[in-house]
């Protein structure tokens, strides 16, 4: 047997996957439900297949640093690439569940600490997205129109003009929309979880709330309006317990598959460049830092941890600030 800091590791035939299914268990209580349903999807889909029927005790940092190889050459959507970043993010996974197999001792030593992971392409920060579409303003505007009178059309142009995260704008109760005050309150978030859907906090787990835009806060009005006009019209039960400000016609909730799969449909139909529903994000970031607003404005709107991550993430859509900087100096001090 082993030792272990004054105690022993006993020999165990338990195997990778066993161990993993196990460990996320164990998480259930410990994590939200969207960051469960993620460690379970991304550790089924990229690592249990390739190391799940190892040993847990024989797994080594370079049977890692193969698996991590292989997903970047392979790991992807048909047998294509994987990027860095996704690599990175199932290390970080199993850095969590050896981590707690030392601590729970079927093994002595986490083999994810003695990694050495792959690097970043050159000139790419750490957290920059590779994978961030936008549409142009024109592209925007096209879409808007277009979407008139189509299905959830006020959740797609709400997701445009606002940023707000799918689950955000799912979440959304009217007693968050202060039409008065012409401001919002994003202070839930609705994700899918195994067994349907769940209504939690945002991702940061902060509140925020912000101004509205005129075509918002008219698109807004009209929404309620109508919601409560069908509310009346509906035979039946009204199925908005919860107050949600996007529902079906009946007042059902929307699943956010759903509402994926309908926005990429709307997509398709009008012949714009293909982006993701999450893309309407990006799409907000980009345009409202090309019209020059704040990096610090767009960060608090988006909800995100630090001004720095949002430059990271967007820095490149900014304008040419140093030659900016120099035209407004000389043109406030010498006219």
């Amino acid at each position: 047997m082993a030792k272990r800091h004054g105690s022993y590791v006993a020999p165990d035939r338990m195997l990778v996957r066993d161990y993993l299914d196990d460990w996320l268990a164990g998480r259930a209580s410990k994590l939200k439900p969207s960051t469960l349903l993620s460690y379970r999807r991304d550790l089924h889909r990229y690592v249990i297949p390739r190391v799940g029927g190892d040993r847990l005790q024989e797994l080594s940092g370079a049977r890692l640093e193969v698996l991590y190889e292989e997903l970047l050459r392979e790991g992807g959507r048909d047998g294509g690439a994987l990027s860095v970043r996704t690599v990175r993010y199932q290390h970080s996974i199993l850095r969590k569940a050896f981590g707690d197999a030392v601590r729970l001792r079927p093994i002595q030593v986490n083999p994810a600490t003695m990694v050495e992971l792959p690097a970043h392409p050159a000139g790419h920060s750490p957290v920059a997205r590779t994978d961030v579409r936008a549409w142009s303003a024109d592209q925007l505007r096209t879409f808007v129109a277009g979407v008139e009178g189509e299905q959830f059309s006020e959740l797609y142009v709400l997701a445009l003009n606002t940023g707000l995260r799918r689950g955000e704008l799912l979440g959304l109760r009217w007693g968050d929309v202060d039409l008065a005050g012409q401001r919002l309150h994003v202070r839930n978030n609705r994700v899918r979880v195994e067994k349907g859907t769940l209504q939690g906090t945002p991702k940061s787990g902060k509140t925020r709330s912000f101004n509205l835009d005129p075509t918002s806060l008219e698109l807004l009005r009209n929404l309620r309006r109508r919601q409560s006009e069908q509310r009346l019209a509906w035979p039946g039960a009204w199925g908005n317990d919860d107050d949600l400000v996007f529902t079906h016609e009946e007042g059902r909730p929307i699943a956010p598959d759903h509402a994926t799969k309908t926005f990429r449909r709307l997509v398709d139909g009008l012949g714009l460049p293909a982006i993701r529903l999450h893309d309407c994000r990006h799409t907000f970031a980009t345009l409202a830092l090309q019209a020059g607003v704040s990096p610090k404005v767009v960060s608090e709107r988006l909800g995100h941890a630090t001004v720095a991550f949002t430059l990271d993430v967007y820095g490149h859509v900014l304008p040419a600030d140093d030659q900016l900087a120099a035209e407004l100096f000389h043109r406030h001090v010498y006219g």
